[in-house]
Parts: C-alpha cells; sequence; structure tokens
C-alpha cells in the first residue's frame, strides 16, 4: 500500500470513529443586512461579506437546508465542517446587500417569511416577484408565521383552545400564502423572535414541522428536530474572532432541563437551582463555562460523568429580569481529532410582567 492510500484510510478510520455528536452543522441566522437599522438585529454589509470570506477561505462547506434536515432526519453522518446560511423576515436588504453575494458563490441560503407585510406590500420588505428570484438562485423559502406574532403570549382574555387554533392559524395561512405564491415550500418553520414552549413545539410536530429557534448550537443527530438551534448573527454578535468558534462549534445535545420550562411565571429565581442532563460525551467537563445574559459567568457544578449521561448543576441564577433571559454554556472536546472546538448549549426563558401580563411587543 503507497504512503497516499494509507493516509487515506488513517482518515477514513478516524473520521468514522468519532461519536454520532461529532457529526454536526453549524446554522447561522440573520435579520438585517444593513448600516442603517437597529443594531441588535443588523449585520453590516461589510462584516457580511468577511464573514462569508472566512466561510469560504476555510474550506467549509455551504449546504441548503433541506439537505441538513434530510441528513438528521435519515441519521446519516454530517461532515463536521458544514455551515448553513439562513435570514428571519424578507427584508429588502437581504436582497439588495446579500443576495448578490451568495449569487456570486453560487450558495444555497433560507429565508423565512412572515407573509403579511409582503400581501401588505410593505417598502421594507421584498416582493413576491422578488422571492420567486431568489428561489430560482438556491433560495429556499420557508414559513415563519403570517403576521409574525410572538407564539408564546397566550392573550389575558384567550382560552387555552383559542391559543392553540391561533398558533396553528398563523403557521397554516402562511404555508398557504407561500405555496400559492411559490409553489410547495418544504415545511420549515422559523419561531418569531426565535421563542418557543414544550406545547408550541408540539403543535409543530403535529403539523409536520422542522422547528429553528435562535438559541446557539451547534445542530447533531441528537437535537429535536422541533427545535434547532441557529447562531443569531449580528454587528455585536458577529465579531470575527468569536464568529471562527461558532462555525467550528460541537452540539452539546441536552436530554432534559430540571425545572423543564420557559415561561417562568411570577417568580423572581429558581429556588432549587438548575439541573441539565446531558448526553454522555467525551468533553473536558472540569472546564465547563456557563454564562448568564447580562450577569457573566455562573457557578456549575459537575454532578455526574457516567455512560449513562451528564449531570451539571447550576445551583443559583441571578433574578430573572421581565422579558428574555439566556443561558449559554460551552466545553472544550477533549478528542484529539477535535482539539481547540466548543460544544455549545443555549437556554432561553421569558418571564411577564408581575401583573402577569406580557411586556411589550418586541
Amino acid at each position: 500500500m503507497n504512503r497516499k492510500k494509507f493516509c487515506l484510510l488513517l482518515s477514513g478510520l478516524l473520521l468514522t470513529s468519532l461519536p454520532t455528536w461529532s457529526y454536526c452543522a453549524v446554522i447561522l441566522q440573520y435579520h438585517h443586512v444593513s448600516d442603517s437599522t437597529p443594531t441588535i438585529t443588523s449585520i453590516s454589509p461589510t462584516l457580511f461579506e468577511k464573514h462569508l470570506n472566512i466561510i469560504e477561505k476555510n474550506n467549509f462547506q455551504v449546504w441548503s437546508l433541506p439537505k441538513i434536515v434530510q441528513f438528521l432526519k435519515r441519521q446519516k453522518d454530517l461532515p463536521n465542517n458544514v455551515v448553513a446560511i439562513t435570514f428571519d423576515d424578507a427584508f429588502l436588504n437581504i436582497y439588495d446587500n446579500a443576495f448578490p453575494k451568495l449569487q456570486a458563490r453560487n450558495w444555497p441560503f433560507t429565508l423565512f417569511v412572515s407573509t403579511q407585510p409582503i400581501d401588505e406590500k410593505n417598502r421594507s420588505y421584498m416582493s413576491w416577484d422578488q422571492l420567486r428570484e431568489m428561489t430560482s438562485h438556491g433560495g429556499t423559502i420557508a414559513n415563519h408565521t403570517h403576521s409574525h406574532v410572538h407564539l408564546v403570549r397566550q392573550r389575558i382574555d384567550e382560552t387555552l383552545d383559542a391559543w392553540r387554533d391561533r398558533t396553528r392559524w398563523e403557521i397554516s395561512h402562511a404555508e398557504k400564502r407561500l405555496s400559492a405564491e411559490l409553489g410547495e415550500r418544504p415545511k420549515y418553520l422559523a419561531y418569531p423572535y426565535g421563542e418557543f414552549t414544550a406545547e408550541i413545539e408540539t403543535i409543530v410536530k403535529e403539523m409536520g414541522y422542522v422547528g429553528f429557534g435562535q438559541q446557539s448550537g451547534a445542530v447533531g443527530l441528537q437535537s429535536p428536530l422541533a427545535s434547532l438551534p441557529r447562531f443569531p448573527m449580528n454587528n455585536n454578535y458577529g465579531a470575527l474572532n468569536v464568529f471562527r468558534d461558532k462555525l467550528r462549534s460541537l452540539p452539546l445535545p441536552i436530554k432534559k432541563a430540571e425545572p423543564d420550562f420557559r415561561i417562568f411565571g411570577n417568580h423572581a429565581a429558581f429556588e432549587e437551582g438548575l439541573t441539565l442532563f446531558f448526553h454522555p460525551q467525551q468533553a473536558q467537563w472540569q472546564q465547563l463555562a456557563c454564562y448568564f445574559s447580562g450577569k457573566g459567568k455562573v457557578v456549575s457544578q459537575l454532578v455526574s460523568n457516567d455512560p449513562k449521561g451528564v449531570r451539571v448543576r447550576i445551583p443559583e441564577l441571578p433574578e430573572l429580569p421581565t422579558g428574555r433571559s439566556r443561558l449559554n454554556c460551552t466545553v472544550p472536546s477533549s478528542l484529539p481529532e477535535l482539539s481547540g472546538r466548543f460544544h455549545w448549549y443555549s437556554q432561553f426563558w421569558m418571564r411577564p410582567l408581575p401583573s402577569g401580563e406580557w411586556y411589550p411587543e418586541p
């Protein structure tokens, strides 16, 4: 056997020896691509171009979202250098500032569309003709509800059944409009504002959809198809040094969290702390680092690490403010083949006003 064949064989053996959770893809999420829109939801065209250059120069494979989902559904190993590019909302600046750059590279992308502003011919959004043009140049157009409603909010005077019916209508009506204008589309849903509950996940699964959030992390074979993570990108969270780490991130798949809820009610903090149960992995758990939004690093304790799984306890979280809160945890891989790469997990919570009413619509 010559040296070239031996090296190829050795590479193949190393690849097939990796645990299944090492095969993953990173899904990037953008909103505005503009210098003149709100910073929290915007990336400048210049920085967006730099992102694409990094992806290109580091030989990442840009896959369509349908191809990634197909691999996940079939439990088929993904290469560990795959990235997908997605956008939420059909803002006109995406068509003007991002679409030409993707088209020049012949890269696929996905655009999650709320249909109401398109139907109303809102001048800040694309037209149906522009969306049709994008589909002929690598674009997958998918569901973002009809009115971009915050799905987790049950109205004060609304029954649970009425809320369920309204949630289903928002999804199904958007799908009808997308199908009527663009033909049959894959049944993918990006949750408006990236937020969902277990009950919303159940509705989405019953309707036959794959759901996408905005919680950070890579997707792998153990990722739940009703709540796949994506990395939100903007001028702050898209800094180039952090962007490289996110592109190379690995899944940190969770089995469950206790307590397991995302709407926090009127409680001020987790009285018994938070316990996270992860699938067993080869990671350097002594280097686990968890950060709470706006509060910095929090104390985390490794309770158990055995073949049945990993249990981590966070004995105390800061008081949850009204609105959104998020916990991000990372831990470096211990595998030589994945040296320098981090497993990533994110969880979010929402807390209404003390009166029980929701804070103003985002």
